[in-house]
């Protein structure tokens, strides 16, 4: 159907609308589902939905889109004090938001037209949105508002990678190596800060902190051994909390941390670590592995999507800092 602007109206999200917003966003996770099969079945449970959405009106804010006295479409954010900047900002989970699919973009436009607003006069000067993989949609609609990419998530099934012929050893780390990854660590936030990634990690790793990595049962710290040297880490966690949500369950094991040093990047030690971790997920009865990474950062990008399946995007506006503060003035 063709929806009449006019028919529409925009209303604060509040728990009244809360079950018609779980139905908007299971609907539309079952359609994910069809192109991204590998994915958690769990989120189109409605506990587990009701859970979340419920989580982010007591604790943020949204707006919901009516029609007569249907519900067609709801989108909500956190708000943090400082996010992707040194001011304020927003971030919309890819739970937090859904419509129905007729219209789909002209309803999101008149939601992110108010939710948009309140930003401004809460002098937010970022926001982010995740995005389901398949919504092209809404993707397209939000690189029409002036938005860039950030962030992908990606799965795969984990299964053996071919062609790993680097002559490296992949092995687990051991106490003795703590100092040599620390230096890989450091080395990587510095690779991260520089042009054109310009990614700031806050916080830093120490031997303490990599000590209890080597003593969880939840974490596996590989490390690449080449020419007698350590050259490469690859760090993985059961249902890890760094990766969108979708993604997280028991089921699965994240990379967390991933970083070979420059002397060596090329040779094929990445896909070795990776081909290790596989190995290990698959001896462990896990079902499969993510990944997330920044969009800017090619060396990754090209790397990740050659194993790796995007099931979700995020992506990021800035507003003028400006214009911000003169409303709040």
């Amino acid at each position: 159907m063709k929806l009449n602007v006019k028919d529409i109206r925009i209303e604060v999200l509040e728990k009244a609308y809360l079950e018609e917003a779980v139905d908007l966003f299971i609907e539309n996770y079952k359609e994910f589902l069809i192109k991204h099969s590998i994915a958690p079945l769990k989120y189109r449970e409605i506990e587990n939905v009701t859970r979340l959405i419920n989580y982010i009106i007591e604790k943020g804010y949204g707006v919901v889109a009516i029609i007569d006295k249907s519900v067609v479409g709801f989108l909500a954010c956190g708000e943090f004090s400082e996010y992707k900047c040194s001011n304020k900002g927003t971030f919309i989970p890819e739970w937090g938001h859904a419509a129905i699919k007729e219209n789909r973009q002209e309803i999101y436009q008149m939601m992110y037209e108010r939710i948009s607003l309140k930003w401004q006069e809460e002098g937010c000067v970022s926001n982010c949105i995740t995005c389901l993989g398949h919504d092209k949609e809404v993707i397209d609609g939000l690189f029409m508002n002036g938005y860039g990419m950030l962030v992908i998530d990606a799965v795969r099934k984990p299964t053996s990678i071919e062609n790993c012929l680097v002559n490296a050893e992949i092995r687990q780390a051991e106490y003795e190596d703590i100092k040599h990854i620390e230096y890989l660590i450091k080395e990587f936030k510095e690779y991260m800060f520089k042009a054109p990634i310009c990614l700031n990690i806050n916080g830093g790793e120490t031997s303490g902190s990599i000590e209890e990595w080597i003593n969880d049962d939840e974490i596996t710290l590989w490390v690449a051994e080449y020419d007698g040297e350590i050259v490469g880490i690859m760090k993985t966690v059961i249902n890890g909390d760094n990766a969108c949500t979708i993604v997280r369950d028991n089921g699965t094991v994240s990379v967390e941390i991933a970083h070979i040093t420059d002397k060596v990047r090329g040779l094929g030690i990445g896909k070795l670590l990776l081909n290790k971790a596989n190995e290990w997920t698959i001896d462990n009865g896990y079902e499969r592995m993510s990944v997330d990474f920044e969009s800017m950062n090619m060396s990754a990008r090209r790397f990740w999507l050659k194993h790796f399946e995007p099931v979700c995007y995020s992506l990021i506006r800035y507003f003028d800092d400006r214009v911000v503060k003169q409303m709040i003035n």
